[in-house]
């Protein structure tokens, strides 16, 4: 997927654009996965006590 953006920014003079848009893109990836485990830290840790 990012080697087909890549050449394609490069083909179309828009390696800039399409660099940023990975980079924004990767980013929210990264604070969805961020939110994700924060979310599921309390309830394993009471499932864990629970146990």
């Amino acid at each position: 997927m990012y080697y087909r953006a890549i050449a394609a920014g490069e083909q179309g003079g828009n390696l800039e654009v399409v660099l940023t848009q990975m980079a924004e893109h990767i980013g929210k990836g990264v604070a969805t996965e961020k939110q994700i485990k924060g979310a599921l830290t309390y309830p394993f840790i009471v499932g864990l006590v629970a146990i």
